[in-house]
């Protein structure tokens, strides 16, 4: 119990200190330089380490105690925040996002480093029926943090000024470190020195690429997730845009980031309170299907009303809990040893082009409108749902506790 609560205090608190981060450094590579490159060049830097650091961050989960390298990731964190308010009190000149970029890309570092530890935490302690209940709701939780980030940020972004919403971020890290080092590592031994795996990365990442490769399942959930995470980073990076399109400016750019949490966080709690046994081709081809409908609809209401738009983000936000059983397979379907690595590489190859489209589209976004990309997403959203709904490989249901029945812990 202290494990899970732990690790739910702490990915919650860190979703909200992200969540204000995402607003403030959008808005500050913003106001450094007013073009759309800059802007999807900071969202593509997630994605970049993603890149690089994906499996680092899964061997090191695989190999040392999980809550210390959380609590270190996020006091790195602290120190890149506290780069930035540094950054926030010189002049204004676009020659301040080179070092911009590099901190925002040594925080997001630190997100995809203590990710791997995270996710092997909760799947060492549940069962798999379990913890497609438990991520569905430290989802909800966790995005409703996020939701309180984005929206007050967004809202106040005039009014608290970005070094002062950094200060609250730097505070909400390092109370979020704080908690992670309550909780225990399943694998820590009686002496309480660290568990290290005798075996050198050298040798269990290619063990770890070749379970990856050689599970059907797997493989074919990796190769949905790398085309799909195009469209959807695409869509991601234009509500900024899509507020200025309508006149909305930051304030819409909030709303449209927290009505898209909005929705992710009601079906998350909705499908940890019903999910029972689903065949999970069915729901991704449901996901597919649903996104290029609301994909549709957006770009009839992008040229009416910011809260439409909002309101079609919500939709497209509550689509997301219908991977969560197939992340849940993903999770606990690899070896206890090599679980972390598993994780990187299906990450590190799943987000492989994210960089590049997130740069893509703020280079599109000088001559195409916001619309016009929107309309592209239809048939992209269209054609995946028809690739999924003929991939047999998928075709696998995964079960979860009935309802009103206790996570075991």
């Amino acid at each position: 119990m202290r494990i899970t609560t732990a690790v739910t205090a702490s990915k919650t608190l860190i979703q909200l200190s992200t969540g204000m981060r995402y607003i403030v450094i959008v808005y500050v590579a913003y106001h450094l330089w007013h073009s759309p490159v800059a802007v999807g060049a900071t969202l593509g830097l997630p994605s970049l380490a993603q890149v690089i650091l994906a499996p680092l961050g899964g061997v090191i989960a695989d190999r040392y105690h999980r809550p210390r390298l959380i609590a270190v990731n996020h006091l790195v964190a602290a120190l890149g925040v506290a780069g930035i308010i540094g950054l926030t009190l010189l002049p204004s000149t676009p020659a301040l996002l080179v070092p911009l970029y590099i901190l925002a890309w040594l925080l997001a570092g630190t997100e995809v480093l203590a990710g791997p530890s995270y996710t092997t935490l909760l799947a060492d302690v549940l069962d798999e029926g379990s913890l497609v209940v438990w991520q569905a709701r430290v989802g909800a939780w966790g995005q409703a943090a996020w939701l309180a980030g984005t929206l007050l940020t967004g809202l106040a972004i005039s009014a608290v000024r970005a070094p002062l919403a950094l200060a609250i971020i730097l505070a909400l890290t390092i109370l979020a470190l704080a908690v992670t080092l309550l909780a225990g590592d399943p694998r820590e031994t009686s002496t309480g020195r660290d568990l290290k795996w005798p075996e050198s990365p050298l040798r269990t990442l290619p063990k770890a690429w070749r379970h990856l490769r050689s599970d059907p399942f797997l493989w074919a959930f990796l190769i949905i997730v790398s085309l799909s995470n195009i469209p959807h980073n695409v869509l991601l990076a234009l509500p900024l845009f899509l507020s200025l399109h309508l006149n909305a400016g930051f304030a819409g750019f909030g709303g449209v980031e927290a009505a898209l949490i909005v929705g992710t966080v009601a079906a998350d709690a909705w499908f940890a309170r019903r999910i029972r046994t689903h065949r999970l081709r069915r729901l991704l081809v449901m996901a597919f299907a649903l996104q290029s409908a609301i994909a549709g609809l957006m770009w009839v209401a992008s040229g009416r009303s910011i809260l439409v738009v909002s309101l079609l983000m919500a939709a497209y936000g509550a689509t997301d809990a219908l991977f969560i059983p197939a992340y849940s397979r993903l999770s606990s379907s690899a070896p206890t040893a090599i679980r972390g690595q598993v994780l990187g590489l299906f990450n590190l190859v799943a987000v492989l082009m994210n960089p590049v489209v997130s740069v893509a589209t703020g280079w599109l976004l000088t001559f195409w409108s916001p619309r016009t990309i929107v309309l592209s997403l239809i048939g992209v959203f269209g054609g995946l749902a028809l690739i999924v709904s003929r991939m047999g490989q998928l075709n696998e249901s995964t079960a979860a506790p009935a309802q009103g029945s206790r996570v075991v812990h």
